[in-house]
């Protein structure tokens, strides 16, 4: 459970992972109307709970989910912002300045080798001094990785469908880059100061960093 007296916000953490845990307790130390990212942001969850820390939230998905859009309308949550973007495609325009917080969940896996290094320069650009990002992508290595044809190939050509047969198991339907975890930090390392990395029993891969 995170506690915070100054605001009186209790948040339930049984279900949450070592990043995600991370990422609150770093958020619940800014101050309010900070502005933080929630990039892929899927069901809405983590967006869900820094709009609770009084943050402004933009939560990009090219697919919003049902869920954050009623809870932002049933709330009114007005600092919360849904945008619905393919990182693909997005553009300096696209993001806030002085971020405070980034946030992104086995998402940016689903870009290429350089629109993942164009996106990370972009955020880099954004992000206040001191501001933070905590990223977690499927590893190479991982389950998911075992049945992925461009493995062997260089990074900057590593981008392909799974087998047929992954594609059903893990619902991915779409290329993906994967990458190993010194591939990764390597790129990370380019745009921020690495404070801490890690690689889950499963070879996810988790990277958290400063601006520099």
């Amino acid at each position: 459970m995170f506690w915070n007296n100054k605001r009186g916000i209790q948040v339930t953490n049984q279900r949450l992972g070592r990043l995600e845990k991370m990422t609150l307790k770093y958020a619940l130390d800014l101050n309010k109307n900070s502005i933080t990212l929630d990039l892929g942001g899927g069901n809405g969850y983590i967006s869900w709970i820094l709009t609770l820390f009084h943050h402004q939230v933009f939560y990009y998905d090219i697919k919003p989910n049902w869920r954050i859009k009623w809870l932002k309308k049933i709330f009114n949550f007005k600092k919360l912002k849904i945008l619905k973007k393919d990182l693909k495609k997005i553009n300096y325009s696209d993001l806030p300045k002085n971020i405070d917080l980034i946030y992104s969940a086995r998402t940016l896996h689903y870009l290429n080798y350089e629109n993942f290094e164009a996106l990370l320069k972009k955020l880099e650009s954004r992000l206040k001094k001191n501001g933070k990002i905590f990223i977690t992508v499927t590893g190479v290595e991982s389950e998911i990785g075992k049945k992925y044809p461009c493995a062997e190939k260089k990074i900057e050509e590593r981008f392909c469908f799974l087998e047929k047969e992954y594609q059903e198991r893990f619902e991915i339907k779409e290329k993906i880059f994967l990458m190993n975890f010194e591939e990764f930090q390597e790129i990370f390392k380019k745009y921020f100061i690495l404070e801490e990395a890690w690689e889950s029993d499963f070879k996810n891969l988790f990277f958290v960093g400063f601006k520099k």
